[in-house]
């Protein structure tokens, strides 16, 4: 099946939030065995609207709300994915690094960070599904800044990406 889609945010403000609400769910109710998120910028966006209890039956315990992503991979931690996350090395993002020590020091080894100077590459690369484009994993790159993406479940680029993926960090493997 070939499936490729791209999404401009000035365009179609709500069409990459929900985009990336279909992946997460996905994830949660069939995990990958391993999940990248490459992005210079982290923040712990919200990415699943649970205002109306909608994901109770994948969480009991989540509030009415939105959910971050902090909160949404410790769930897919929890179902045994391996979880790369790759960012840079500015203070801007200590806290999703001080949450992946967190999660170790909690027993999750199958979360890693690696924190590189020079990173650019954005994209979050699943088992079956790979989103890259210019947009970091920020609430003004969610939201407000105009950002190309594109996503695709086409089988030859999701496996290129995962051997690009795997490949740089096994040359700059840094794990905290």
């Amino acid at each position: 099946m070939y499936i490729k889609r791209e999404i401009y945010t000035y365009s179609a403000a709500k069409q990459l939030p929900n985009l990336l609400q279909g992946i997460v769910s996905a994830e949660l109710l069939s995990p990958s065995k391993k999940l990248w998120l490459y992005s210079p910028w982290i923040s712990n966006i919200p990415l699943l609207d649970n205002k109306t209890n909608s994901f109770r039956h994948v969480e009991p315990l989540w509030p009415r709300g939105m959910i971050k992503l902090s909160s949404i991979l410790e769930k897919i931690l929890e179902r045994g994915t391996e979880v790369f996350i790759i960012s840079n090395t500015l203070n801007h993002n200590n806290d999703i690094f001080l949450w992946i020590e967190q999660m170790n020091d909690k027993g999750y080894k199958n979360l890693k960070g690696l924190r590189k100077k020079e990173i650019h590459q954005k994209g979050l690369l699943g088992d079956s599904f790979y989103v890259k484009g210019s947009m970091n994993f920020t609430f003004n790159g969610l939201t407000t800044l105009d950002e190309r993406i594109e996503f695709t479940c086409v089988s030859e680029e999701v496996a290129q990406a995962k051997i690009e993926f795997e490949y740089y960090w096994n040359e700059n493997v840094n794990i905290i």
